[in-house]
């Protein structure tokens, strides 16, 4: 399905524009508790719902169905991790889209059992992007194209850097985008 390019627009302009609602501070405290949650060796449940509420401030934000974030080791078998603060990892995340809101991220290891912060937000980031192409743009076939790598970079630079002048920028990219198309 191709999407007019005013269409597009609007509907970029519509989630940059509900992103910037998003509580930063809130989303902020979030990453903080799940770096303690690591740093203190919590319960795998404690990550789930940590990353689960991330997911939520977004969808609230965006007005759609909120998500539910499972973490295993493999499918079917929940996880139990030792996380790695300094960004080495001895894994690879992979993501899937469950049915009915369900967002499950599995590890594949290695040599040994640790996987960084960063690699679980990365790869949060980008399973909530495919959630969001389907929920809120309708795009299911937008796959790994390059609206949908957009869409992950606007998404990352809301939730992880908390970055709105990043936001911004995008939207006057946006309208130089559409006065270029009617030219």
């Amino acid at each position: 399905m191709i999407i007019p390019l005013e269409e597009r627009i609007a509907q970029t302009e519509m989630f940059v524009n509900r992103l910037l609602s998003l509580n930063i501070a809130h989303t902020q405290r979030l990453l903080v508790e799940l770096v303690r949650a690591w740093t203190n060796g919590a319960h795998n449940q404690v990550y789930e719902d940590i990353v689960t509420e991330i997911c939520d401030s977004v969808t609230r934000a965006l007005g759609i169905t909120p998500v539910e974030v499972s973490l295993y080791d493999r499918p079917g078998e929940k996880m139990s991790l030792n996380f790695d603060l300094d960004g080495v990892s001895g894994g690879q995340l992979m993501g899937l889209q469950g049915g009915d809101g369900q967002i499950n991220i599995f590890i594949r290891m290695r040599d040994n059992r640790k996987i960084s912060v960063g690699m679980l937000l990365e790869t949060l980031i980008h399973e909530l992007t495919h959630y969001l192409d389907r929920e809120f743009f309708k795009d299911p076939q937008a796959g790994h194209l390059p609206r949908f790598f957009a869409r992950q970079r606007v998404l990352q630079h809301a939730v992880l850097d908390g970055n709105k002048d990043a936001l911004r920028s995008m939207l006057a990219d946006l309208e130089r985008e559409k006065r270029d198309a009617i030219r």
